[in-house]
């Protein structure tokens, strides 16, 4: 018999989690939105129905309140098929952060690696469900203190890429790739002010902006007329599965605690298509500050971290990239900058266009 056990740290209070896990008759609302489409409760049986008809049956076991435990087992329409499965969430602490476990035991043993895949992203998809409605005070730094500064900060980056050849090489490495694959959309998340966005435009990328402060995006669309920017958060992503041709996050990855760069990644490659790129601007080094006065003098109050290629090379595996360049550069974007050029779920390494991007990881 195999057994798979996920656990995951969620931003919110245990209590609350476990209100949301319990919830038996919700999961389509509050927990997989998207993924189940539907959800029929009779007696112990729960019937979970998804975007393609499919119908998973249930028997819930037990509710332990107490314990803050919930068991129950897949009766059929297990996908992969399975002779048995029986599984358990527990949550665990008593202060924020909470911590979600969950437990599967299934036969065949030779389904297991199936299994495994399928319970990494639904538990990392729960996260991001709770999460989102759930306060949290790092988005909501981030999210106040990028709207002090929308304006300045436009100012004061407008005509970086003009003083950086080197990432502007990376940038036209990585639009090249999406136009030998076909074209399509392309994020740019945490755009801030938009000068990415237009500039990937200019090279013949369908690209759109996403930025978590509402400052921005009006500073980003006022600069850039006709150019597409919405709100939104890179972690609870409001795209389907595979909808995106490529994905930029340049420097925008900064502000994000340790303990959710898994879960961004994992929205990174749940958005992307089968072999799209991703390129990655981020500060390199080992320590995090404080960042309070911050663009013009004004007032912010978050957190920038800084990482080694080695700790952003390990998370991008675990989400199924495999990393194709990598570089450390000084430029006017960073002291010390690190670039990554990596591809979503491929099987067979192209390198022939990531190799104009200068630093070619072996």
């Amino acid at each position: 018999m195999a057994t798979i056990r996920h656990e995951v740290a969620i931003n919110a209070a245990p209590q609350h989690v476990w209100d949301v896990v319990r919830d038996i008759g919700a999961v389509h609302e509050r927990l997989l939105h998207g993924r189940v489409t539907d959800i029929r409760i009779e007696g112990n049986h729960r019937f979970l129905t998804f975007p393609d008809g499919h119908v998973i049956t249930e028997l819930i076991i037990s509710i332990d309140d107490n314990s803050r435990r919930l068991a129950y087992s897949v009766t059929s329409g297990a996908r992969p098929p399975l002779d048995y499965h029986h599984a358990s969430f527990e949550v665990q602490g008593q202060t924020n952060p909470a911590r979600l476990i969950w437990t599967t035991d299934i036969l065949p043993d030779t389904a297991a690696p199936e299994v495994r895949l399928r319970t990494h992203h639904g538990i990392a998809e729960m996260k991001q469900a709770i999460e989102a409605t759930t306060p949290s005070g790092w988005l909501d730094d981030t999210r106040t203190s990028y709207d002090t500064v929308a304006t300045t900060y436009a100012d004061l980056t407008r005509h970086l890429l003009d003083e950086t050849p080197e990432e502007r090489a990376a940038l036209a490495s990585f639009a090249e790739i999406v136009r030998a694959q076909g074209g399509g959309l392309v994020a740019d998340v945490g755009c801030g002010a938009g000068r990415i966005t237009a500039h990937l435009r200019q090279l013949d990328v369908d690209a759109f902006g996403i930025d978590l402060s509402p400052g921005m995006i009006e500073v980003a669309r006022r600069d850039h007329p006709g150019v597409r920017f919405e709100v939104g958060s890179m972690t609870n992503l409001a795209r389907t599965d595979g909808s995106i041709a490529g994905l930029v996050a340049w420097y925008s990855l900064i502000h994000i605690p340790d303990d959710e760069i898994s879960s961004v990644f994992d929205q990174f490659a749940r958005v992307l298509r089968p072999g799209g790129p991703l390129l990655l601007g981020f500060h390199v080094g080992d320590d995090s500050q404080l960042k309070t006065p911050g663009y013009g003098g004004h007032a912010m109050q978050l957190h920038v971290y800084r990482r080694q290629h080695s700790r952003m090379r390990a998370w991008l595996d675990d989400a199924g990239f495999v990393v194709e360049a990598d570089r450390t550069v000084t430029s006017a974007e960073s002291p010390l900058g690190g670039i990554i050029l990596a591809r979503h779920n491929i099987t067979d390494r192209i390198t022939s266009l990531a190799a104009r991007m200068p630093g070619q990881a072996p």
